[in-house]
């Protein structure tokens, strides 16, 4: 329970927020991170001083990684995969949640969900830079995560179609470009 790994090497280098990483650490809370993390079992709203810094939350909640349940890490060519199979929630280990984190040498990232338990909500979806001033939430304590579910992500200049601008309104707007 709330247990967060040593380095695991990418084999590629990860461009997120400025920065090029080579190695991540995951957390059994549904997170993972690059750098020194803390492991809360709360998924804050993003951005939040109270969380690490760069780090990119799939389903940031309390879960419990036991005997049923496994975290898996494999790199593919240009991409590195994180999944999280069958991890029980904290207080209810017949609830189980299974999803990944695709991390691609472009800086995409997918966030995919297979599956979930019925009316889940308490959980934070989203990224956050290491400074702990800039993300992106996602969601927030909402039933917004569901099985078949991918969520993708995607840099400035990668795609071209959408930028995220830190002048907007609450800090974020999304701008058609």
């Amino acid at each position: 329970d709330d247990a967060i790994s040593g380095a695991i090497p990418l084999g590629i280098s990860f461009p997120f927020y400025g920065n090029s990483f080579s190695s991540l650490r995951v957390c059994t809370n549904g997170f993972i991170g690059f750098g020194s993390m803390v492991p809360l079992f709360f998924g804050p709203n993003l951005p939040s001083l109270e969380a690490s810094g760069n780090v990119v939350a799939a389903l940031w909640t309390d879960l419990i990684l036991d005997a049923e349940g496994h975290i898996y890490t494999q790199q593919i060519g240009d991409v590195f995969v994180i999944q999280f199979e069958n991890i029980a929630r904290f207080g209810s280990q017949s609830e189980r949640v299974t999803c990944e984190i695709v991390l691609r040498q472009t800086g995409e990232i997918l966030i995919q969900y297979k599956q979930l338990p019925p009316n889940f909500s308490d959980y934070s979806i989203g990224i956050q830079d290491g400074q702990r001033s800039k993300g992106l939430q996602i969601a927030y304590h909402s039933n917004y995560a569901q099985a078949q579910l991918s969520v993708r992500i995607v840099p400035p200049g990668c795609d071209g179609w959408l930028t995220v601008a830190a002048d907007g309104p609450a800090g974020f707007d999304a701008n058609l470009s």
